[in-house]
């Protein structure tokens, strides 16, 4: 079978849009998918750059979540404390806890006074000194008594201890104790 002119002719054309319509596709795949392509790889890099950071974050809320439990419980103790410190001084509530101490511990009281008050930017330190008469066993008892107090955060500032010639077992006592307030914000 022989090709005619027109046939010949008729191939060329066929073969160069071939070629044409090749390069076409060629030109766009190395063109516009090599750039998709790229910017696909440079995504992937930025997200795999982006991974530790995330990483980090998502261990950090696990760790939150699995210690809900030791946050509530720190709640709850926030919670105690701020009982304990109080918002206003309660002086007659004070005067009665010390009063019922003085009375367990054996400590005889001679006067009560506040002193000089001490505020900060969370609290307020309200100091009281305390004179009376008391052997060693029992001072050691109040004082016991006011530092584990359950109702009201107090605390032993400095004590001073005499000696007396007429009562040489029963000794006077300066004791200051501070109680405390907290200071919303």
């Amino acid at each position: 079978m022989a090709f005619t002119e027109r046939d010949k002719k008729n191939l060329q054309v066929g073969l160069f849009l071939a070629v044409v319509v090749a390069a076409v596709v060629l030109y766009v795949h190395f063109v516009f998918l090599s750039r998709a392509n790229t910017q696909d790889k440079n995504k992937i890099e930025q997200i795999q750059n982006e991974m530790p950071e995330l990483s980090d974050r998502l261990n950090d809320m696990k760790l939150m979540v699995s210690k809900d439990g030791e946050i509530r419980e720190q709640q709850t103790l926030i919670q105690d404390i701020k009982k304990r410190l109080p918002s206003d001084p309660q002086e007659t509530e004070f005067y009665t806890l010390l009063i019922n101490m003085l009375k367990t511990s054996g400590v005889k009281n001679k006067r009560v006074r506040p002193d000089e008050i001490h505020p900060t930017a969370m609290y307020t330190e309200i100091p009281y000194i305390v004179e009376g008469f008391a052997r060693y066993h029992n001072l050691g008892e109040f004082m016991n008594l006011v530092e584990i107090n359950s109702k009201r955060f107090m605390r032993i500032s400095g004590f001073l201890i005499e000696n007396a010639d007429e009562h040489p077992s029963r000794h006077p006592v300066k004791i200051k104790i501070s109680t405390f307030t907290f200071n919303e914000p």
